[in-house]
């Protein structure tokens, strides 16, 4: 005897909601999937774009550095 939660259609229920309910799983499957490799992209791209900007903050620096070189001379 089912319970309040279970309608009484799934009993009725034919190959065609079974199929779409396969392909709303299927489809819910491949979003997760692409939503954690986009993620994984991103989170790479950042962690280049760290570095890049750790170089071009050591190149300020050492320019920086030449001007005051030169401004001595």
């Amino acid at each position: 005897m089912p319970g309040p939660y279970f309608p009484s259609f799934y009993p009725e229920m034919t190959r065609i909601d079974y199929l779409i309910i396969g392909f709303w799983a299927v489809l819910v499957i491949v979003v997760a999937s692409s939503l954690y490799m986009l993620k994984r992209s991103l989170d790479a791209l950042l962690e280049e774009v760290k570095q890049t900007n750790s170089v071009a903050q050591q190149l300020r620096d050492q320019s920086k550095h030449i001007n005051e070189v030169l401004q001595e001379v």
